[in-house]
């Protein structure tokens, strides 16, 4: 399409794509036996912030 900037629409779906994993690892974390929660317990938390890290507000 003219005038499109599909490197930009990359770089806006990737935090998207992050926030999604975290729904998703989530979703799974509900799902599974409590004993097995704290191996994953702290993956959602990682992929909110590789998803703010992608859109410049990283925390550090």
């Amino acid at each position: 399409m003219p005038g499109s900037d599909p490197a930009r629409a990359l770089d806006l779906a990737e935090p998207l794509a992050h926030l999604t994993y975290a729904v998703r690892y989530q979703e799974f974390l509900d799902g599974i036996e409590p004993s097995e929660r704290p191996y994953h317990r702290g993956d959602p938390a990682d992929e909110v912030r590789a998803a703010l890290r992608c859109a410049g507000l990283g925390l550090g």
